[in-house]
């Protein structure tokens, strides 16, 4: 089962996320993705996301989700996905947050800035009634 989800980041941006479920969720936990290319310290070239909640024990969708967009906000360069990323956030932060911003831009945005931090709020409130109330068919956050 796939979800297509959407993923609040920073400046109003949102990020479209696909969630894999295997039949026998939970465990093991989905598979994360965000669009092959993704430039992030912590997800492959493929898109997958590398965060470490993913390898542990079952947990829930909105952790999962949550997780995810506290890793766009705080890369962890101790668990690096991809070498070049990895080799820039270490050597040259500044260029780092610059190709991030440059990736951001190109990713529409969902409310104003001013609005950012009472809707990164809400998200994180939302999630569990989304997934409650569409079950399967849970697939953007309006």
């Amino acid at each position: 089962m796939v979800w297509n989800c959407i993923v609040p980041g920073k400046e109003g941006r949102i990020f479209s996320l696909t969630l894999n479920f295997d039949e026998n969720y939970l465990t093991p936990l989905p598979v994360c993705k965000f669009p092959a290319g993704f430039f992030h310290v912590n997800v492959y070239n493929t898109g997958a996301v590398c965060l470490s909640i993913l390898a542990g024990p079952s947990i829930t969708v909105r952790q999962i989700l949550i997780g995810i967009q506290d890793l766009l906000d705080n890369p962890n360069p101790a668990s690096p996905a991809e070498s070049s990323s990895y080799e820039l956030l270490v050597k040259n932060l500044s260029e780092y947050k610059k190709c991030a911003r440059q990736q951001a831009k190109r990713y529409p945005m969902h409310v104003h800035p001013t609005l950012l931090h009472i809707q990164r709020k809400a998200f994180c409130s939302i999630v569990p009634i989304l997934v409650t109330f569409f079950g399967n068919e849970f697939s953007q956050i309006p």
